[in-house]
């Protein structure tokens, strides 16, 4: 069967997954292998001569449009062209917008509003993460605006702010509102001991739990409401209807239908969820704090040159390319640009994770948010806005944190059913207490302990805090992660497959020995080549003066000098005729040659036509290329190199390394499709190349790495970079992963078990046998701090070493 990847608009959630792959599979000799609404895409398998109009009005059947498709080369294409054999035409250019949302209180509003946007003509994507409350939609300019996003977002009835704009607000607000809900408690609790008679007790409870339903305990109204208007019932029904059945069954009491009151309870089950709910965001809050501080990096103020001469401060976002900024010691670089006058140390770990500084001189790029150290330079600006390294490297942490990762898919299915199972259950405790004979005050503190102790928020917290804290980690290590499933994925790699050049290589060829001709010693053959080859910008050439300069020799002049493309180079030196090249180019000068057959390169130096010697080149391994290898043996992790480069280059290398297996003399197609074999086996696949050349292999294997460089690290290619383009980056980032993975499971298994013991204990199981029970107040304590925890567990991430 083949493989073709569609690219589907319209998805939004897992339901829309299963409904396009329940669409396929309707077609025969069409099989599903994967379908993810964040990538907007499904991978299919398809027998020969399958009609893809026919998957694609399935899909269209439901709702759903197939707006491109890639076949099995890895090259994305449109599925069919535009004269009438299409499965849809390509898709129109899309905008991306990131905003703050405010008001959500579990997982299910995540999904309310990525419903909600999703509906809108025009949107391709709509992702919304609860963890960092933020969400991200791809959209058609064309067909739709910002504003018309933001108003379906506030019909569900959630708040857009712009991105990264409303944590510290929410943190205050979160704060405001459980001062005044524990200002309430408290009032609560001396009420018995101010003597007011039991007349006087009553009024005032009921006054100040009457204060506490239209205050702190609002919120929840207001949210299940809208959470009830648009179809996905939320942690806020559970909470209002626990606090309105506390608050109505007083309200019985007062009217003599009832002979008990649970007014005192109504207001500490509020003040209780308020404490949790803020140290919930404080905690989300330390979960997004490398974030945080790389926003806080970017400079929003610069100096400018003016016409005259002079120096003005602008706002940044007035600076266009061209514009010359000036910076001082000890302050960031605004902007990305090149030095056009002054030097200085520039402490740029930000960017290449470099911990000591680099001189930087008139010519050299810099990056904007990277601290100049010592001298005062002068920067022409060449990117500015999300162009500019920061503003990029910071979209892009942003997306990986809203992407979720697969196994969040186990918690969205339960979340989608929690609130009306967990209704059901307090039901059910409410009618079975009182089939059993108990009081209607029994009854209904078990049922309000029911809908209060469930806690939807820990499954939806479960994934994405982990993601959040990790992506965070991994940026101060050096590593970008694009994606969230690049976590996950990289957790589970069988294998790591690697390019040669420039990834387990310097990318630098340097000589690695000389084999003079009878007569000549070896700083002859050195002295000889290096003159020659001053002046050439062919790597071998500077290889060769690398060398000269490494034993201490002073090439003499050369005059005279020819390159010859692809062979060598011919020159004067001291009178004598010189050539330093390939063995073809030395028999066209008549001698007589013969370079043995190996794993390097070579090049021959010959004077007045007497052969003077041999230099032998090669790119060298990385010096820290084979502790990487021994490490991921040890991790369990089989490792492979594939090149373009000659097999004999690539065996010498795989032997000096110990490596398992090595190909060589690969095209870029080759390199595709031995990885594609491995991962159809079953394996999955880590591909680590260069982000560029490498592309088309790193987009085939499970899980992409590239090896940075710099500030063109958010133009590579790959599912996570290694910005400082060290090897080591690659161990680092598998044990990085497994470490997530292994705390997201146990965030979920935490969370699952909570629910499983605590609903069952707040029904009244344990009572008849134990007498154990819980009280509503102390289950809604229950129900936020099992949330509080969840997060916790996930900032202790933090404290991950290699």
């Amino acid at each position: 069967m083949d493989e073709v990847v569609l690219k589907i608009d319209g998805m939004t959630c897992p339901h829309c997954e299963r409904a396009v792959g329940e669409a396929i599979e309707r077609v025969a000799g069409a099989r599903t292998v994967a379908v993810s609404h964040a990538a907007g895409e499904a991978r299919i398998a398809v027998e020969p001569g399958v009609d893809l109009d026919r998957i694609a009005a399935e899909i269209a059947g439901e709702g759903y449009t197939v707006v491109a498709g890639a076949g099995g080369g890895g090259e994305r294409a449109a599925a069919k062209t535009a004269a009438g054999e299409g499965a849809g035409a390509p898709p129109a250019a899309t905008d991306e917008l990131a905003f703050a949302i405010a008001g959500m209180s579990c997982v299910n509003c995540a999904r309310a509003i990525e419903r909600g946007v999703g509906r809108l003509p025009g949107v391709a994507e709509a992702r919304v993460n609860f963890a960092v409350e933020e969400g991200r939609v791809r959209f058609d300019p064309g067909q739709l605006s910002p504003d018309q996003i933001f108003q379906a977002v506030r019909d569900a009835g959630y708040t857009p702010a712009p991105s990264g704009s409303a944590s510290h607000a929410r943190e205050r607000r979160e704060r405001r509102l459980f001062l005044f809900a524990a200002a309430l408690a408290v009032a609560a609790l001396v009420t018995p001991y101010l003597g007011l008679g039991r007349r006087g007790e009553l009024a005032l409870l009921l006054v100040l739990a009457t204060i506490n339903q239209v205050g702190p305990g609002l919120d929840y109204y207001r949210g299940a409401l809208n959470a009830l208007r648009v179809g996905a019932p939320n942690m806020d029904v559970l909470v209002a209807l626990g606090i309105a059945a506390s608050y109505a069954f007083s309200l019985l009491f007062l009217a003599g239908v009832s002979g008990h009151h649970t007014l005192a309870t109504a207001i500490y089950l509020v003040a209780f969820i308020r404490l949790g709910k803020l140290m919930e965001q404080r905690a989300r809050g330390r979960a997004s704090r490398a974030l945080t501080a790389l926003a806080s990096m970017q400079v929003d103020r610069a100096r400018r040159a003016t016409a005259e001469g002079g120096w003005e401060e602008v706002v940044l976002a007035e600076g266009v390319p061209g514009d010359r900024v000036q910076v001082r010691p000890g302050e960031r670089i605004p902007i990305d640009g090149v030095v056009v006058a002054g030097q200085s140390a520039v402490d740029e770990q930000l960017a290449t994770g470099e911990a000591l500084p680099v001189f930087r001189v008139v010519g050299d790029g810099v990056i904007g948010g990277t601290v100049n150290q010592s001298g005062v330079i002068e920067v022409e600006v060449s990117r500015t806005g999300e162009d500019a390294f920061l503003g990029q490297v910071i979209a892009m942490v942003r997306a990986a944190q809203a992407t979720p990762a697969p196994i969040q898919r186990l918690a969205d299915r339960a979340s989608a059913v929690f609130v009306p199972a967990v209704v059901a259950v307090a039901v059910a405790a409410l009618v079975g207490w009182l089939v059993a004979g108990a009081t209607l005050a029994v009854a209904v503190t078990h049922a309000v302990a029911v809908l209060v102790v469930a806690c939807p928020c820990a499954l939806g917290l479960a994934t994405p805090t982990a993601i959040v804290v990790a992506s965070g980690l991994a940026l101060g290590r050096g590593l970008l992660v694009k994606s969230g499933a690049a976590l996950e994925t990289l957790a589970r790699v069988d294998r790591v497959v690697f390019d040669k050049t420039g990834t387990l290589t310097t990318g630098r060829p340097a000589v690695v020995a000389v084999e003079a001709a009878p007569g000549f010693d070896e700083a002859e053959v050195v002295a000889l080549a290096a003159a020659v080859e001053w002046a050439s910008s062919h790597p071998y050439a500077a290889a060769i003066r690398d060398e000269a300069a490494r034993r201490g020799l002073t090439p003499p002049a050369a005059t005279a000098v020819e390159e010859v493309a692809g062979r060598g180079v011919r020159g004067e030196v001291e009178g004598k005729a010189v050539v330093a090249g390939s063995e073809a180019l030395l028999a066209a000068d008549g001698v007589a040659a013969v370079a043995a057959e190996g794993a390097h390169g070579r090049v021959g130096v010959a004077t007045d036509g007497r052969f003077v010697g041999w230099l032998l080149l090669a790119d060298r391994p990385r010096p820290e290329a084979a502790a990487v290898l021994g490490a991921l043996g040890d991790l369990g992790v089989a490792t492979e190199l594939l090149s373009g480069d000659r097999p004999a280059a690539v065996a010498a290398l795989v032997a000096e390394l110990g490596l398992a297996t090595g190909e060589g003399g690969l095209l870029p197609a080759d390199k595709v499709a031995r990885v594609k074999q491995r991962v159809a086996a079953g394996e999955r696949v880590c591909f680590v190349g260069d982000g560029v050349n490498d592309a088309p292999v790193l987009a085939a294997a499970t899980v992409g790495i590239a090896m940075g460089a710099g500030a063109e690290v958010a133009r590579e290619a790959g599912d996570l970079v290694i910005v400082h383009s060290e090897l080591t980056g690659v161990v680092e980032a598998i044990r990085l992963g497994r470490a997530t993975l292994r705390k997201i499971k146990q965030n979920l298994f935490w969370a699952f078990c909570y629910n499983t013991v605590a609903i069952p204990v707040a029904a009244g199981l344990l009572v008849p046998r134990f007498h154990i029970t819980l009280e509503p107040e102390w289950a809604g304590l229950a129900m936020a701090l099992s949330s509080v925890s969840v997060v916790s567990n996930s900032l202790l991430l933090r404290r991950w070493r290699r």
